[in-house]
């Protein structure tokens, strides 16, 4: 912007916008441009998430959870990316909670993914995460055991 030269305690900037195309609306989308939009506010929620900026990354997850919460009359090979993408984000969505002390919200994302995928290592060291949070020390403990159970090797 060229205002390194300027020794202002302040800067106030004016912008005008010249002109706006509105996007399509969330519900008149097709299947194949809902699984593309999500996968592309996943991207920049992660981008989010690298740059330390939590609330704004938790916001991208939670758009593509909510747009994924009905997929039953999905085409298969749609329906099996939305669901892996929901569950992506679910998982994020526990991360980005873990990092803002939302540990109550942490451990219901991460019990939304073990409903569906019992046996997922990453959701149930998130919960075992978000219990000691929480300071249910014994979940915390059961949770460390299974995920040693189920992965080993995982250190």
């Amino acid at each position: 912007l060229g205002l390194k030269s300027i020794s202002a305690d302040k800067v106030l900037l004016s912008l005008k916008l010249e002109e706006f195309e509105k996007g399509k609306d969330q519900w008149s989308l097709s299947e194949e441009e809902k699984v593309e939009f999500g996968t592309a506010r996943k991207e920049v929620g992660s981008n989010l998430f690298k740059a330390g900026r939590f609330a704004l990354a938790l916001q991208r997850y939670k758009k593509v959870v909510d747009m994924f919460s009905y997929i039953d009359n999905y085409k298969e090979e749609n329906r099996e990316k939305a669901k892996d993408l929901k569950k992506t984000c679910q998982l994020n969505k526990a991360a980005c909670y873990l990092k803002i002390k939302e540990h109550f919200e942490a451990k219901k994302a991460c019990d939304e993914v073990l409903k569906l995928e019992s046996q997922n290592v990453k959701a149930m060291y998130r919960r075992a995460q978000a219990q000691f949070g929480l300071k249910n020390f014994l979940d915390c403990i059961a949770d460390c055991k299974k995920v040693v159970e189920l992965d080993p090797k995982n250190k």
